[in-house]
């Protein structure tokens, strides 16, 4: 009879002690989808921080100078990116490359163009032609 009592305790030690690691096993996953969480929400935002400064330049009718005020902004960060070696550097394709091309009178068109990452990676600045307006 005590060795069935004692058989009994043990059993019901192992069990209790399968329960516990299940209960930790089961702990650290939640607590690992929490980071995984938190690291998507915070790369996210750092998308969002990084377009944010220059989305309100992108759009059809863009006054000549804040085309020169996103082209010091785009040199700036450019500039930071190499310093700090971030990598992430947004280049001007097509259309207007540089200051000397931009007529503060004129008005112009700005599209992004983005990486897989969803980082702005490159702007294509083009002027913007006058519509014509026919009368019938």
């Amino acid at each position: 009879m005590e060795n069935a009592t004692k058989a009994l305790i043990i059993a019901g030690a192992i069990i209790i002690a399968i329960v516990l690691i299940s209960l930790g096993v089961m702990v650290l996953g939640i607590g690992q989808d929490q980071v995984g969480q938190t690291t998507d929400l915070m790369t996210s935002q750092a998308v969002e921080t990084f377009n944010s400064t220059l989305t309100g330049y992108i759009g059809d009718s863009i006054k000549g100078s804040s085309i020169r005020a996103l082209f010091s902004k785009v040199n700036a960060m450019n500039a930071q990116a190499r310093a700090n070696q971030t990598g992430r550097e947004v280049v001007f394709d097509e259309g207007i490359k540089s200051l000397n091309q931009i007529n503060n009178s004129k008005t112009y068109k700005v599209e992004a163009t983005y990486d897989n990452d969803g980082y702005i990676s490159a702007l294509t600045v083009t002027e913007k032609k006058p519509t014509t307006t026919t009368e019938s």
